[in-house]
């Protein structure tokens, strides 16, 4: 161990000879490229391998998140101030084209609400004007919640319980009707809701990667309580 250390002493001395004669702006190089470089393997890399894990679990793929496609989508929830996407994953889910993420919003320290969701967007088999469904539980701040007239429902526990925001209020009163109303009621306010054109952006408070099968499972139950025959009645 000992005539180890003693061997290794010279090629450190060197190190620090060769540095201390090199220029200052070389030195600060070689030093931030080291610290790229550890970071990659210390943390991206695990990262970026743990994504893939979690996305092949689901039968999607990891998808970067400048490729994701997110940005520009005309959803209330993907438009709030400092919003970030990560951790996305795409592919085919049960004949559908679906994406799974995270979405992060800035908050400050003594806010109470949720400010990490995980999300999936899918599409729709009708179109839709823009509507959201959010549980009160969520305290989104008055000043992120969408420009949109706020609606009555005629399930009392939808409209006792959640922010319902649309476009076109007779297309909400007649798509939260039952069984969207029962779907939505029986998640327990985890989730939130919103439609646009001909897609769906479901969220809830942020679950781990390995967990992000309960999202899906939302999803099912979601598309189950909006068959297409009777999902358009009310718009226009």
């Amino acid at each position: 161990m000992r005539s180890s250390v003693f061997r290794r002493l010279p090629a450190a001395v060197l190190a620090a000879l060769v540095l201390k004669l090199l220029p200052p702006l070389v030195v600060l190089a070689l030093l931030v490229g080291g610290v790229a470089y550890a970071n990659h393997v210390l943390i991206t890399k695990p990262k970026r391998q743990a994504a893939r894990r979690a996305a092949e679990a689901l039968g999607l793929r990891p998808v970067p998140d400048a490729e994701a496609g997110l940005v520009g989508l005309p959803f209330a929830l993907l438009t709030r101030p400092g919003a970030v996407a990560s951790q996305v994953m795409a592919g085919p889910w049960r004949g559908r084209e679906i994406r799974v993420f995270d979405l992060e919003l800035p908050r400050p320290e003594a806010f109470t609400g949720a400010s990490r969701f995980t999300c999936a967007l899918v599409p729709l088999p009708f179109a839709a004007p823009r509507l959201v469904v959010e549980p009160a539980a969520f305290l989104t701040p008055p000043e992120e919640r969408p420009g949109l007239p706020v609606c009555d429902v005629p399930s009392e526990r939808v409209a006792t319980r959640f922010d319902v925001r649309c476009e076109d209020p007779a297309f909400a009163a007649s798509f939260l009707g039952e069984p969207v109303a029962d779907w939505l009621v029986g998640e327990q306010e985890r989730l939130g809701l919103e439609l646009a054109g001909s897609a769906a952006l479901l969220y809830r408070s942020w679950v781990p990667a390995k967990e992000r099968d309960l999202v899906l499972d939302a999803v099912s139950g979601f598309l189950a309580a909006v068959p297409a025959g009777r999902s358009s009645e009310g718009a226009g």
